[in-house]
């Protein structure tokens, strides 16, 4: 039901350019192809002012990240709830003051995935429609009639059907009008293409981000190292799935044009930003220092595993000319690395004994601050106590008076012969206590 309302949209547009193309004279089944590629293009002019809004809140990020990481390093050993939310306050007032903001980021994507959804949802069925190739009438999708999707799945380009693709049968290609090495004169050529743009736009984005990676985030830098695998697959994709897979040609094309449009986009977009948001002077001073300090630690650990590896061979040479002296040697390679372990295990441990004394120290901070909390409220209700406490004795001196203790007595007096009391003043009596008789727990007989 979802996918259905995305498709609406999708084609509406094809069906509108359709239209057009056939009342300038165009033929209404090859127009369709050029219908496909007008779609791409308009969908992605819509959603473009979407993408030029993610890449600047991106760029304004980027830039800010000196001036975050310069508060970060300011509250670093203010420990307590109270340094933490002004931490955060002032982190929040450096993006307002910047003009970032979060949804900017964020927004734009669930804004284009609907779009994208829609597209391929309207491609992928009018090229393999749900009632088969050959039905007499196709289910409607979208703004798309029945008839709509009978001209689709009529059009051929270079003499290949749009629905025809290269795993299809051989039965129902000859049925088509068409044969595996057709398919493959026009799907190849189509497939490499595509995954030709895919390459350049993936490898475009990895430099990219590459370029703004944040050196001293191990999340960030291991993200980094996964993104460029799947670079590699992303650009082999169309390989693998355009020729091994039900992919219609109609969705060759579409690969094709969306590839062409998203390579040339980036790189547009990124040119762009570069011209309007250039990166500041303190984020490029901030990236070559953490750069610097992380190629530094990522070179001593490789140097500490390189000699732990001369060590070894080195022990295998002596061990070669000096037989008798295997045993010592072998125990003097597992030591250094029992050693070599045992260092790793103890900076794991002073990383998590350090994250527990910042805890510690919170918590004693947060106990600090509702102490002293309590204490300045106490003084401030000190004149409010005292004028409770002065009204409160001049009531008992009130209450003590022989006037009172008359009144007192006449009232026990009127109680004792019977007489009837005031509603008024009942409440003054001090009323007898009952008697109560030994309470019987059930065991024996009562006495």
């Amino acid at each position: 039901m979802i996918y259905s309302l995305f498709a609406y949209p999708v084609s509406g547009v094809i069906k509108l350019w359709h239209v057009l193309l056939t009342a300038l004279g165009a033929d209404p089944i090859s127009s369709w192809i050029a219908s496909l590629f007008l779609l791409v293009m308009t969908v992605r002019l819509i959603l473009l002012p979407f993408a030029y809004a993610q890449y600047k809140s991106t760029r304004i990020q980027v830039n800010l990240r000196p001036v975050i990481n310069q508060i970060r390093e300011e509250y670093k050993d203010k420990p307590g709830t109270a340094a933490r939310k002004e931490r955060i306050a002032k982190e929040q007032k450096a993006r307002k003051d910047a003009g970032y903001r979060l949804s900017a980021g964020c927004l734009p994507v669930f804004i284009q995935l609907p779009f994208f959804l829609g597209l391929y949802r309207v491609l992928i069925h009018m090229a393999r429609p749900k009632g088969g190739l050959g039905a007499a009438q196709h289910e409607p999708i979208g703004f798309l009639t029945s008839q709509d999707v009978g001209q689709f799945l009529q059009a051929k380009a270079f003499g290949v059907p749009l629905p025809a693709y290269a795993a299809m049968a051989s039965e129902r290609l000859q049925a088509m009008g068409t044969d595996k090495s057709t398919i493959y004169t026009l799907a190849v050529p189509l497939v490499l293409i595509a995954s030709t743009f895919t390459t350049i736009n993936m490898s475009y984005s990895t430099y990219r981000s590459y370029r703004q990676l944040e050196h001293d985030n191990p999340i960030a830098v291991r993200m980094q190292k996964i993104i460029i695998p799947m670079a590699v697959m992303g650009s082999a994709s169309p390989l693998l799935f355009g020729l091994t897979s039900p992919v219609p040609v109609a969705i060759l094309f579409y690969w094709v044009g969306n590839n062409l449009w998203t390579m040339s986009q980036n790189i547009l977009l990124y040119r762009t930003i570069d011209k309007r948001f250039p990166y500041t002077q303190e984020f490029r001073e901030h990236y070559a220092r953490t750069k610097a300090e992380h190629d530094e630690e990522k070179h001593a650990k490789k140097e500490k595993k390189r000699t732990l590896k001369r060590n070894k061979w080195r022990r295998r040479g002596r061990g070669l000319i000096r037989p008798w002296r295997i045993p010592a040697l072998w125990l003097e390679g597992h030591r250094e690395k029992k050693a070599y372990k045992q260092e790793k295990k103890q900076a794991k441990l002073d990383k998590k004994q350090e994250k527990r004394e910042k805890r510690a120290a919170d918590r004693e901070a947060d106990r600090q601050a509702r102490q002293a909390a309590a204490a300045a409220a106490a003084r401030a209700n000190r004149p409010q106590i005292k004028a409770i406490e002065t009204g409160r004795h001049a009531l008992k001196d009130t209450l003590e008076t022989p006037e009172l203790d008359e009144k007192r007595k006449k009232i026990i007096a009127a109680q004792t012969h019977g007489a009837m009391v005031p509603q008024q003043i009942a409440h003054t009596a001090k009323k007898p206590k009952k008697r109560r008789g030994p309470s019987y727990s059930g065991w024996g007989p009562r006495e």
